[in-house]
């Protein structure tokens, strides 16, 4: 399988952080946006909170200030405000839902500091603190106990964090003839029992090291691997044989999906076929096999789709994106759409 590598970039961090700008909430959802139109065309929007959505909402703003957004009152409630500057914080929700990590580069100081919010207790983790130079989105383990955090300043490095004894400790590949300073980016074995590095010269070509780490025993080992055919991605190999990993979770804003089924399974929500110059539809399909659409959207060369799923709150509300840069939340009982953000919220990241 192939290892896209977290790798973070100031404002446009691939792989995980995305800016996204909100248009104004007095649109209607059939506006005309660039190339494309989202929404039932004419049809208004409905108010947020007469949506009656009971799901909480964990939201980011370019300051790296953290956020619960209650849906139901149009609420925010702070988390946390960690000063964090030169752009959105790194964020990767744990695949147990309990845990949202994030980071960022913090204001004065020029560190980096890595947090982990246990969204359970409602507790704030200050988990490492390197210099700002070198990040790398953070990795969960596939049962969300670990979480591996690459560091890449004058030691090239993984310290891996454990939620259930809240400790954290260094796990360094052995020296190679790769150029320093190295690039250490990391994956999961989908079985969550290894832990697989990649290491490679920062500043000058090298071939890449791949190593894997065995949690049961605590021994590294190194196994060979190749670049993937795009960008960024990664290959691990062990005796001929691609090693199966992980799929890292990512924030729900992130997710351009095509297809969703909703949580208990009562909906499908789809995208029609998209050509150029072409509109096609957002639909629901009940288990009864009954289709009923939701809101219009367009495909064109400059801009690409303008509609994309987002995912479902619950078995009812269905959130979608318009671009980048609106997202909506439909009622696929009644029809009913609401904007979820206004553009008084700013650039932000969000998941639930």
């Amino acid at each position: 399988m192939i290892f896209i590598s977290p790798v973070y970039q100031p404002l446009t961090a691939a792989f995980v952080v995305i800016s996204i700008l909100l248009a104004p909430a007095s649109a209607v959802a059939g506006a005309q946006s660039g190339c494309g139109t989202t929404g039932k065309a004419g049809q208004p929007l409905t108010a947020l909170t007469a949506m009656q959505i009971k799901t909480p909402l964990y939201r980011f703003d370019a300051r790296g200030r953290f956020f619960i957004e209650d849906l139901n009152a149009h609420t925010s409630t702070p988390i946390s405000d960690h000063l964090f500057t030169g752009g959105m914080p790194n964020i990767v929700p744990s695949p147990d839902g309990r845990w949202v990590s994030y980071s960022g580069i913090t204001k004065g100081s020029g560190k980096t500091e890595y947090w982990l919010y246990d969204r359970t207790s409602k507790t704030d983790h200050l988990l490492f603190s390197n210099s700002g130079r070198g990040r790398v989105v953070p990795d969960f383990s596939p049962d969300s106990r670990y979480l591996a955090m690459a560091v890449n300043d004058d030691v090239a490095r993984v310290m891996l964090f454990d939620t259930v004894s809240l400790t954290v400790h260094a796990v360094s590949p052995p020296p190679t003839s790769v150029a320093a300073p190295a690039w250490t980016s990391t994956a999961w074995s989908s079985d969550g029992s290894e832990l697989l590095l990649m290491q490679r010269g920062e500043l000058e070509p090298s071939p890449a090291a791949y190593f894997s780490y065995r949690l049961s025993t605590q021994r590294m080992e190194e196994i060979t691997g190749h670049d993937g055919p795009a960008f960024h991605e990664h290959v691990f190999v062990r005796d001929r044989q691609e090693i199966d990993l992980f799929k890292p979770v990512l924030p729900k804003s992130l997710m351009a999906n095509r297809e969703a089924v909703s949580p208990g399974g009562q909906w499908r929500a789809r995208l029609g076929k998209a050509k150029p110059d072409t509109r096609y539809q957002l639909e629901v399909v009940g288990k009864n096999g009954v289709s009923k659409p939701l809101a219009t959207g367009s495909y064109s060369h400059c801009q690409g789709n303008s509609l994309y799923i987002t995912g479902w709150l619950d078995e009812q509300h269905l959130v979608y994106r318009n671009f980048s840069t609106r997202f909506f939340v439909v009622d696929v009982e009644s029809g009913t759409t609401a904007e979820l953000f206004g553009e008084t919220k700013g650039p932000t990241i969000f998941s639930w």
